[in-house]
């Protein structure tokens, strides 16, 4: 008998390579995870429509937890079983501290994308796959302010991106200063919000209660400090090797790079055992 029943992991840079797709080695772990009766749960700072297809399309997959963790989706029945809200003045707050120094600032809402517009006005972004993918579930806003307005009951993350280092780092300190709001970040130019109840922490936490399974059953990887909560909260945790020191230091151990089947690689030593 296994010994863990459920792997969550995350997805860009740990189950994705570099060039956004998963490989053939990481997707025969997958399905040996499955064959051996261990579910396994994508668990992402995206939205959820911005989870690669095949995840969506794998027989098996029965859960999504994204938006670190705002939102966990039955994608067999649809339902989403569990979320949590920004509370809108909080909202309204975080968009005017940083409207004036952001490249681009992103709503996630039920099931509806806003991006602030001037989003098209920096490097090549209109271009780039993420951005096609938001715009096929949702908008871009010429007034992000009373955009927020007309969705300020279902807004679940707020992403925030810089050029401008310095004051994104004094404005990360600033917010993490709330209480009301958990703010972490997938890469050194941004910012993540949602509600303070929301992280892929309390997300394995629930998935535990909802399953009917001890923690010390639930195997997690990852490699962003977004991660760490769900690194702490697992039975077994590891770090992929592109990790910070500091994500690396809240796992129980460090698989190869993620372009290197660092995943497959943590799955096949450490829960097909």
């Amino acid at each position: 008998m296994h010994q863990y029943k459920l792997v969550m992991s995350d997805l860009d840079d740990t189950l994705l390579s570099s060039t956004k797709t998963i490989s053939k080695g990481n997707k025969q772990a997958i399905d040996n995870l499955v064959k051996h009766g261990i579910q396994f749960i994508p668990t992402t700072g995206r939205f959820l429509k911005g989870i690669p297809d095949e995840l969506f399309e794998h027989p098996e997959i029965e859960y999504m937890v994204s938006s670190n963790g705002s939102q966990i989706t039955n994608i067999k029945t649809h339902e989403i079983i569990y979320q949590q809200l920004i509370d809108f003045d909080l909202v309204l707050n975080i968009i005017e501290l940083a409207i004036n120094k952001a490249v681009n600032i992103i709503l996630v809402c039920d099931d509806k994308i806003i991006i602030d517009e001037r989003i098209f006005e920096h490097r090549d972004q209109e271009s780039s796959s993420f951005l096609k993918r938001i715009l096929e579930y949702g908008y871009a806003a010429s007034d992000i302010i009373e955009a927020a307005k007309e969705h300020k009951h279902n807004i679940k993350k707020i992403d925030l991106g810089f050029e401008d280092l310095d004051f994104r780092n004094e404005l990360y300190e600033r917010l993490k200063a709330y209480a009301n709001i958990n703010v972490v970040s997938s890469h050194f130019s941004n910012i993540e919000i949602t509600s303070a109840h929301a992280s892929k922490g309390n997300a394995l936490n629930f998935l535990a209660n909802y399953l009917n399974l001890d923690t010390d059953k639930i195997f997690a990887i990852g490699d962003n400090d977004n991660d760490i909560s769900m690194l702490q909260n697992a039975g077994f945790s590891v770090a992929m090797d592109n990790a910070s020191e500091h994500v690396k230091s809240h796992s129980n151990a460090v698989t190869d790079h993620h372009d290197m089947d660092g995943f497959a690689k943590a799955i096949d030593k450490y829960v097909i055992v």
